[in-house]
């Protein structure tokens, strides 16, 4: 019996991956299952490169994971990947992403980029949605709201990265965690950046990533409701 993380990219999850992995509390490579110390619902599993997908999970099997609003996850994924991963990582562009990067050069104009009148710019829009990866859309990983649905019964908890550091406090104790394990503070460690020189979008960006990203509104709004019907969330834990 194992417990998946589906690490759902620039929602919280390095600084999760982090507190579990360097505590003992999770592994990556199947050969180190035995080395971590178990939940009551089985040992924790990090996925590489965020491959595990909710509706993959085994049945049997248990899931956690966390969303965030999607406009709030394509700001900070778009000036992750312009400062190619710093500080905690330094991932240098792949052609694709250094095409994106000199063609738009502030998250609005990569959005207004996926309504242009020109075609080119469009296509190049739509690629750089594509290819990166941050600004792929949630559903991606976590599934459609039936899909969701289907796993009710595995999901252990749906946290949010706006209200991360209360969610861990409830993860923790269904997990039976200990009580004073916390997550990271280090910037780099839990993946934070200074953002005193990013761009905020404009109204029109943001109306457009909203209709771009509205399957992932659907299934937050679905989680959402999940979680107060479970008691999962900020006012809960506090």
């Amino acid at each position: 019996m194992t417990v998946h993380f589906v690490h759902v990219g620039k929602t919280g999850g390095s600084a999760i991956r982090a507190a579990l992995k360097k505590n003992g509390f999770a592994y990556i490579k199947d050969e180190k299952a035995e080395k971590v110390a178990p939940t009551p619902y089985g040992r924790i599993q990090i996925h590489r490169r965020h491959g595990m997908r909710v509706p993959d999970v085994p049945d049997g099997d248990h899931v956690f994971f966390c969303l965030r609003d999607p406009i709030s996850r394509f700001f900070s994924g778009f000036y992750s990947r312009l400062r190619k991963g710093q500080p905690r990582y330094y991932v240098e562009w792949r052609p694709a992403e250094r095409q994106t990067f000199e063609t738009f050069t502030t998250p609005s104009a990569l959005a207004h980029g996926l309504v242009s009148d020109d075609e080119t710019t469009r296509e190049r829009a739509d690629a750089a949605m594509e290819a990166i990866r941050h600004l792929r859309p949630m559903w991606r990983w976590v599934g459609t709201p039936d899909e969701v649905r289907a796993r009710d019964e595995q999901i252990l908890y749906v946290g949010r990265q706006e209200t991360l550091n209360a969610d861990w406090e409830q993860l923790k104790r269904i997990l039976e965690l200990p009580a004073g394990l916390e997550l990271p503070t280090d910037p780099a460690l839990s993946h934070k950046r200074d953002r005193s020189g990013d761009e905020p979008l404009d109204d029109a960006a943001k109306e457009i990533l909203r209709d771009w990203y509205s399957r992932d509104y659907e299934l937050l709004e679905f989680c959402d409701q999940l979680r107060a019907e479970r008691g999962w969330g900020a006012a809960q834990a506090a």
